[in-house]
């Protein structure tokens, strides 16, 4: 086998390692070590019932001693745990100072994540969408989300922070690419009963696509999500990270809109009890625990919602109780927790915006009109730009969070 069969073999390791889980790629829970005595046993129990694991979906995992906790890969216990953790008193991590009266940023290291890869790869990503091919241009959500990226550093650095960009372009993050992942892909997934009847060569035909679309998955979820998570951990190092995103309805016709429309805001937290029985989602969990992010997310989330709530007077997206991969943090149900591959992977606290339904029939309208100053009449309303709304609504919430009153 050459080098380059095991540099993938290895990059897949990683990847699996960030997301999914792998039996030979396991965790390391010694870099837990530096939280050792940094927190309450009081708050490490309120954080897991409140935000990372409602329901006691953690419980089976732990076995309380004197002033410790012990952390184990099954609900049996057996011995040796995976980790020890010392408690100890509270002591959050410490902030940058941030502000000036003339700069509210200033200090401030944001990290902006544009979310998706889009261009030539938006049909894979099935971000693509259209209603009228001879007049609209095709809707890819990443094209909309680097253009609010980019109008949001010019606002956020015009307040005095430092703006990080993941990603700029319609080029993938990660070096792996799906043919190259085919190569390595290894037998094909097993036959679909539903086509049983059918000649031999239609069932090799949809075993094929089949696997073809499982590696097209791990190069734009998994392969892209763990880059990103790469360069944002290792090379950016933010303060805080915004990923920007656009929501999106029903999902039938591609030509269909609708009339629903909200706004949703994703912190992290709310594992699964399914998620929970692979270490690696073990591991996750404790590492942003104890990372004590959760506060400022919340924070910083509720500013989000209040300045767009206050600039569109949208609805929120969903309601829906506690239970499901959804956990509400707020009593008007803007703010959820959720444990995507996005924020359980990026250090520190991380915002997940999904404001807006593309395919509302007044946003799809508001995207054809595209980016203009000012505000124009769209299907008998008034409105301004899509686009710098968004821009203008988070900058607002982010300056309102972290700006420092004057002396």
């Amino acid at each position: 086998m050459n080098r380059l069969f095991w540099q993938r073999r290895l990059l897949v390791a990683g990847i699996a390692l960030a997301a999914t889980g792998n039996a030979w790629a396991q965790p390391d829970w010694s870099e837990l070590d530096r939280f050792q005595e940094t927190i309450r046993a009081e708050t490490f129990g309120r954080l897991l019932q409140d935000v990372y694991a409602p329901e006691g979906r953690m419980v089976p995992y732990l076995r309380y001693g004197e002033n410790a906790v012990r952390i184990f890969s099954t609900a049996e216990q057996e011995e040796p745990p995976l980790f020890v953790l010392r408690f100890g008193d509270d002591r959050p991590p410490e902030r940058p100072e941030i502000g000036r009266t003339d700069a509210p940023l200033a200090g401030l290291r944001v990290a902006l994540d544009p979310g998706h890869i889009g261009g030539a790869w938006a049909r894979m990503e099935e971000r693509f969408f259209l209603v009228n091919r001879r007049t609209d241009w095709p809707v890819q959500e990443a094209a909309l989300n680097i253009h609010v990226a980019r109008l949001l550093r010019d606002r956020l650095a015009a307040a005095g922070a430092e703006v990080l960009m993941v990603k700029d372009d319609f080029e993938p993050v990660t070096p792996l690419r799906p043919d190259a992942l085919l190569e390595d892909a290894g037998p094909l997934p097993p036959p679909d009963s539903r086509f049983d009847h059918l000649p031999d060569p239609f069932i090799e035909a949809a075993r094929r696509d089949a696997q073809r679309k499982q590696v097209e998955r791990q190069f734009y979820r998994t392969a892209e999500i763990a880059a990103r998570a790469e360069r944002i951990n290792r090379e950016l190092r933010p303060d805080v990270t915004l990923c920007i995103h656009f929501n999106a309805t029903g999902w039938g016709d591609e030509k269909t809109l609708y009339e629903e429309n909200g706004l949703t805001f994703f912190i992290h937290g709310n594992y699964q009890a399914a998620e929970l029985a692979a270490d690696e989602q073990k591991f996750f969990l404790m590492r942003k625990l104890l990372e004590r992010s959760h506060e400022e997310e919340l924070g910083l989330a509720r500013a989000i919602a209040d300045a767009y709530m206050a600039a569109t007077g949208l609805p929120p997206a969903y309601r829906v109780g506690p239970g499901g991969a959804m956990h509400p943090m707020s009593d008007d149900h803007y703010l959820y927790a959720r444990n995507l591959a996005a924020n359980r992977q990026f250090f520190g606290p991380v915002i997940f915006l999904e404001p807006y339904f593309m395919n509302n029939r007044i946003v799809y309208a508001r995207i054809q009109a595209g980016d203009y100053d000012g505000e124009r009449e769209i299907e008998g309303a008034v409105y301004p730009s899509i686009f710098r709304e968004y821009a203008d609504a988070v900058a607002a919430g982010v300056i309102a969070y972290y700006a420092r009153p004057a002396d």
